[in-house]
């Protein structure tokens, strides 16, 4: 009877471990979903900082040439087109920073999600392993507690 009960065991811890290595997998596949997703939200925001630039270089550009226009000044030569380029060529800078901080963000994202996914694949095939070892553990048992051909063995 005891050997009915630990093959019994055998499998049933067999099953178990089966089933948590699908639960892992699980997991990891979530895990990888929210990475991609948070790559893709830090995109959007760099994305967004990189607009704010432009949109405050548009505005600074606007005052400059306001303010050049309320003193009678020329606003598209001398010193002015000068600062007015280099605003240009600074905020242009800071937003292909942000186009690129967009692009790394996402990427890491993916990357980040891809070692997930490794991980979950990993770990089911880890748990599969361990269910057919328990299998093979508990039939060892099992013959050794049957006898060879079925009979029981004596045990004291």
């Amino acid at each position: 009877m005891a050997q009915y009960v630990a093959a019994a065991a055998a499998v049933g811890s067999a099953v178990l471990q089966y089933r948590a290595a699908q639960a892992t997998e699980i997991g990891y596949q979530a895990k990888a979903k929210q990475e991609e997703l948070k790559g893709r939200v830090s995109a959007v925001q760099a994305k967004e900082d990189g607009n704010k630039v432009l949109d405050n270089m548009i505005a600074q550009m606007a005052y400059g040439n306001a303010f050049a226009g309320k003193g009678n000044t020329d606003p598209f030569s001398g010193s002015k087109l000068g600062v007015s380029i280099k605003m240009q060529s600074q905020g242009i800078a800071e937003y292909n920073i942000a186009q690129t901080n967009a692009r790394i963000a996402k990427e890491m994202g993916f990357y980040q999600a891809r070692i997930d996914r490794s991980a979950g694949k990993t770990a089911k095939t880890l748990g599969y392993a361990n269910a057919v070892a328990t299998l093979g553990t508990g039939a060892y048992q099992y013959k050794q507690m049957t006898g060879k051909y079925g009979d029981k063995k004596d045990t004291i």
